[in-house]
């Protein structure tokens, strides 16, 4: 229902309130100790989102719906997949992760990635180059996926 949910630029829970709140371990203990006592508050911190998808049944909408979920949060919410299990042939894994590179290019445009730190943009060349090493890469805007056909199962 559109009435239950409002976004505010200020921070206003009151005692009774419902909090909800994605980012960092750091910045959530830091959110938690500025709010009321009596607010109830919902931490979304670290994680390690995870999608298993049928090959034989995957669509392009199933691309968009996962590109989506990584685009909202940035891959930093504990909503955002790191990692797309393919149920099918190498051939298939393939084909997923060439449409949901092409969906989070075209997302990039619509919801460009927020800023990211220096120690961020390190820590993302670092895993990059370790996914090219050891996996086959499809560039997907300023990011990539990363696809293992060995691991097909």
């Amino acid at each position: 229902m559109p009435d239950r949910f409002e976004l505010s630029p200020a921070l206003s829970a009151q005692p009774g309130d419902h909090f909800w709140a994605y980012g960092s371990d750091v910045t959530l203990t830091e959110l938690r100790g500025s709010l009321a006592p009596g607010v109830w508050f919902h931490p979304h911190g670290a994680g390690l989102g995870a999608v298993v998808v049928d090959a034989a049944a995957f669509s392009q909408a199933d691309a968009r719906a996962v590109a989506l979920d990584t685009a909202l949060f940035d891959q930093r919410g504990c909503l955002s997949p790191r990692l797309v299990s393919v149920v099918g042939s190498e051939q298939q894994a393939q084909t997923i992760a060439q449409s949901l590179a092409g969906e989070l290019t075209g997302l990039e445009r619509e919801l460009p990635p927020g800023p990211v730190s220096a120690e961020e943009a390190a820590e993302a060349r670092q895993s990059r180059d370790a996914a090219a090493y050891a996996f086959e890469l499809f560039p997907a805007g300023s990011g990539w996926i990363s696809c293992a056909p060995e691991l097909v199962v």
